[in-house]
């Protein structure tokens, strides 16, 4: 799943289209879309992750990395992903990778989270 973070990562410096009412909602569409679009190819192949709960695994990850996100972060990152405006690699790591971005205790807090809305997934999702 680390990979399948990173490459959104990536999404979001590359641009993109959707919707949603609030920073959140909007930002999640987006990832959600990115992921039924290019889906599987956000696995690595030696995923742990049975491919009939790879979308469950996509929802709880990124219900956990925004928990904590405001909006305005959200709307921010989701006008990244847009070219809305202009990508700012540190903003988006932290957010999107943060083991990416070589912070291990954010990755580590979503790491958590995702285990406590996907139980049976745990030790799986990052």
């Amino acid at each position: 799943m680390r990979t399948a973070i990173a490459v959104l990562a990536v999404t979001v410096l590359a641009g993109c289209t959707a919707g949603g009412s609030s920073g959140k909602e909007h930002l999640k569409a987006l990832l959600v879309a990115k992921f039924e679009r290019e889906g599987m190819n956000l696995f690595n192949g030696d995923s742990i992750i049975p491919e009939a709960d790879r979308p469950r695994a996509v929802h709880c990850v990124l219900d956990a990395m925004l928990a904590d996100m405001s909006n305005a972060q959200a709307r921010r990152l989701a006008g990244m992903f847009e070219g809305k405006i202009p990508p700012e690699n540190d903003f988006v790591l932290y957010w999107i990778a943060p083991k990416d971005a070589g912070n291990a205790e954010r990755a580590a807090q979503i790491e958590s989270r995702a285990q406590q809305i996907c139980p049976d997934l745990a030790g799986k999702l990052l």
